[in-house]
């Protein structure tokens, strides 16, 4: 298995890393006995690295993750987050508040029958992240635009002209990834 510098920890982590999510119920059915045995199979080949949520089952997943891990707790790595469905907080059910963050951390700590979590994210955090690449994403692609519009336009071709195009070729890519979504089911 090859490890990592867990930033400046001191901690080796794995380079694969084990999901949790499933075992919240997210996904169907899945056998608790089964998920002991993925675990320990995991440990045995050294993955131990071991992402789970709050939000997963409403912390079903964490205390699978618990019992799963047992003895061999010390072997394991946890990364947890928070920040995401709490009903109370309807519309969006998302809530990073200190008071929040302090409930979801206790609640997590005892779901994981842990003393220690090394690294907690809140939810809002991995959005703002992602939202920050697909902007940057965006402005490259409109710097790649402008690009081609100057090539166009040295070529002869109008502004009006060169609208048409990339509103034809956006329409011609937003139709191709909705049928893709819909025939894949998302």
């Amino acid at each position: 298995m090859e490890y990592r510098a867990f930033g400046k920890t001191g901690i080796q982590i794995s380079a694969t890393g084990f999901g949790c999510w499933e075992i919240g119920g997210g996904y169907g059915s899945i056998e608790e006995t089964e998920f002991i045995k993925a675990i320990n199979r995991a440990l045995d080949l050294g993955i131990n690295s071991f992402d789970t949520a709050e939000a997963y089952g409403f912390g079903a997943s964490e205390k699978s993750l618990a019992k799963a891990l047992g003895d061999r707790r010390k072997e394991a790595i946890i990364t947890t987050k928070f920040g995401v469905g709490y009903p109370k907080a309807a519309p969006s059910y998302r809530d990073s508040s200190r008071k929040r963050v302090m409930e979801s951390l206790e609640k997590s700590l005892t779901a994981l029958n842990t003393e220690k979590i090394v690294t907690a994210v809140t939810i809002g955090l991995i959005q703002l992240v992602a939202g920050l690449n697909i902007l940057i994403t965006l402005i490259m692609m409109v710097m790649e635009k402008n690009r081609d519009i100057a090539i166009l336009m040295s070529m002869g071709a109008r502004r009006e002209q060169i609208r048409k195009i990339f509103v034809a070729q956006g329409v011609l890519i937003g139709a191709v990834g909705t049928a893709i979504g819909l025939v894949l089911g998302y």
